[in-house]
Protein backbone atom coordinates (compact mmCIF):
# COMPACT_ATOMS: atom_id res chain seq x y z
CA UNK A 1 0.00 0.00 0.00
CA UNK A 2 3.13 2.41 1.04
CA UNK A 3 4.57 1.84 -2.43
CA UNK A 4 1.09 3.07 -4.02
CA UNK A 5 1.05 5.92 -2.01
CA UNK A 6 4.27 7.03 -3.23
CA UNK A 7 3.55 7.08 -6.86
CA UNK A 8 2.65 10.34 -8.84
CA UNK A 9 -0.14 11.61 -10.25
CA UNK A 10 0.59 9.46 -13.50
CA UNK A 11 1.73 6.15 -11.43
CA UNK A 12 -1.94 6.29 -9.94
CA UNK A 13 -3.53 6.78 -13.62
CA UNK A 14 -1.60 4.12 -15.23
CA UNK A 15 -2.49 1.42 -12.24
CA UNK A 16 -6.16 3.09 -12.18
CA UNK A 17 -6.07 1.83 -15.99
CA UNK A 18 -4.58 -1.16 -16.17
CA UNK A 19 -6.90 -2.46 -13.38
CA UNK A 20 -9.76 -1.36 -15.34
CA UNK A 21 -7.93 -3.25 -18.41
CA UNK A 22 -7.71 -6.39 -16.31
CA UNK A 23 -11.28 -5.92 -15.03
CA UNK A 24 -12.93 -5.81 -18.46
CA UNK A 25 -11.06 -8.61 -19.69
CA UNK A 26 -12.69 -10.46 -17.69
CA UNK A 27 -15.85 -9.07 -17.81
CA UNK A 28 -15.16 -10.27 -21.75
CA UNK A 29 -14.26 -13.57 -20.83
CA UNK A 30 -17.14 -14.60 -18.29
CA UNK A 31 -19.85 -12.93 -20.43
CA UNK A 32 -18.89 -13.39 -24.00
CA UNK A 33 -19.97 -11.04 -26.51
CA UNK A 34 -22.84 -10.15 -25.84
CA UNK A 35 -22.98 -7.70 -22.85
CA UNK A 36 -20.36 -4.99 -25.03
CA UNK A 37 -23.07 -5.17 -27.85
CA UNK A 38 -25.95 -4.43 -25.65
CA UNK A 39 -23.89 -1.66 -23.80
CA UNK A 40 -22.88 0.00 -27.20
CA UNK A 41 -26.40 -0.70 -28.58
CA UNK A 42 -27.75 1.52 -25.22
CA UNK A 43 -25.12 3.96 -25.58
CA UNK A 44 -26.36 4.71 -29.12
CA UNK A 45 -30.24 4.51 -28.29
CA UNK A 46 -29.51 6.74 -25.57
CA UNK A 47 -27.66 9.81 -28.26
CA UNK A 48 -30.40 9.10 -30.19
CA UNK A 49 -32.53 9.92 -27.55
CA UNK A 50 -30.77 12.66 -26.92
CA UNK A 51 -31.06 14.44 -30.25
CA UNK A 52 -34.53 14.14 -30.80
Amino acid sequence: MAKILSLGLTGKKLLAQGFLFVLLGLILMVTGTWLPVKVIRLVLFLAWIATV
